[in-house]
């Protein structure tokens, strides 16, 4: 067990250290949502293999009481590789680590540093996934996202229209 070790998922061990060991089997898409150990916010979305967009709320450490002591990252339109059933997100400052422990639910680490105003942080966080929120047929909505036909990927909001078939697809 050590740091960058490979994980071998459904052994029941961990052999990266991170705290988890990851599930062996397809993960359900769709908006996955949970909290992290300061019960703070986290969602992200996930398509197939995929991470499309993350949001959290953290509570940081402020050293010079010149920060606030909250940092919300959203971050639409990315585009985070979920291989192995493990992934790993950064951006200005912000490390999420993550892996799917189940089929609907997912566990990691996050960190946080700013050097511009010395607030810093790290913890854990869990999410899981609402039957509303799975994505049935892959078109990257959900029935609370709008998708009001979710066994049909033609279907979706925002979906071309094709004129005189009778089919709202939209």
């Amino acid at each position: 067990v050590y740091p960058g070790a490979t994980e071998t998922c459904g052994d029941g061990k961990d052999q990266d250290g991170n705290g988890f060991d990851c599930f062996d089997g397809d993960v359900t898409s769709g908006d996955f949502k949970g909290t992290t150990d300061q019960g703070k916010e986290i969602s992200f979305t996930l398509l197939k293999d995929e991470i499309l967009s993350m949001g959290a709320v953290f509570e940081l450490v402020d050293y010079n009481g010149t920060c606030d002591n909250e940092q919300t990252i959203e971050s639409g339109n990315v585009r985070v590789t979920v291989s192995g059933n493990q992934f790993f997100y950064a951006t200005a400052g912000l490390e999420i680590t993550g892996v799917f422990t189940g089929e609907t639910k997912a566990a990691g680490l996050w960190f946080f540093e700013n050097g511009d105003c010395e607030g810093k942080g790290s913890g854990t966080w869990e999410a899981t996934l609402s039957e509303d929120d799975t994505d049935a047929d892959q078109d990257g909505f959900t029935i609370n996202s709008g998708d009001c036909k979710d066994d049909d990927p033609d279907i979706y909001p925002g979906a071309q229209e094709t004129c005189g078939d009778d089919i709202d697809q939209d």
